[in-house]
């Protein structure tokens, strides 16, 4: 399941799209979503299964942000659940984004919201 408006992977908070602040129902899919973030984002440090490094996101690092998938499941360092997470990281990077032109244009292509 994704955001109608977004299409982001389906995370609500508080009843709207941690992403793009839409309206979202209920039901949280993580599967996707470090493959959603790397795709999405510029310059952040992404590590990939697969011999050439092409397969899916297995860790996904930006400033104190960190997100591993293993075989346990998601770990999310800071340890929140994954929609304050994003929350957080969307935060973070939304003040990275007010000297980064680059980082501005990719979040605003994406159709998610500036914290």
């Amino acid at each position: 399941m994704t955001c109608q408006v977004c299409r982001a992977p389906s995370l609500p908070m508080h009843g709207v799209c941690v992403f793009c602040h839409s309206p979202l129902g209920a039901g949280t899919e993580l599967g996707g979503l470090l493959d959603y973030l790397a795709g999405s984002l510029p310059g952040i440090d992404v590590k990939r299964r697969g011999l050439v490094r092409k397969g899916p996101v297995r860790e996904l690092r930006s400033g104190e942000h960190r997100a591993r998938l293993g075989r346990a499941g998601l770990a999310l360092t800071p340890d929140r659940g994954a929609a304050q997470w994003v929350d957080s990281l969307l935060s973070e990077l939304s003040r990275k984004a007010a000297a980064d032109g680059g980082l501005r244009q990719a979040m605003t292509r994406a159709g998610w919201a500036f914290r």
